[in-house]
């Protein structure tokens, strides 16, 4: 968000605790918007974050790039899906379990 979650340095200091995480597969920048405005007026709620802007596209582009300075794979999203098929912008994904069985309840085993 403009103003809030840009500061490069800060975006430079997660890229890289992030890129020391094993288990992250690829980091997916979902850059704000104003979708929810009208649930908050339907509720009668005034919207805390309605003056705050859009990111450009170029911002959004500098924070992937950030990330993928420091070796990982970043995608920009738009809607639910990442933005054309190579990489292109923040939530971070991985796989803590990957080859191993889920009980019941959702947590994982090893074996």
């Amino acid at each position: 968000m403009p103003g809030w979650t840009d500061d490069r340095e800060a975006i430079d200091g997660l890229a890289a605790f992030v890129a020391g995480l094993r288990n992250v597969e690829r980091v997916d920048i979902l850059p704000f918007h104003k979708l929810g405005a009208p649930k908050y007026e339907a509720l009668g709620i005034p919207f805390p974050l309605a003056d705050t802007p859009t990111p450009s596209a170029d911002l959004v582009e500098r924070v992937r790039a950030q990330f993928r300075d420091h070796g990982l794979r970043a995608y920009r999203v738009e809607g639910n899906r990442p933005r054309g098929v190579s990489p292109t912008g923040f939530t971070v994904s991985g796989s803590a379990t990957r080859g191993r069985r889920r009980r019941p309840g959702g947590r994982a085993r090893t074996g």
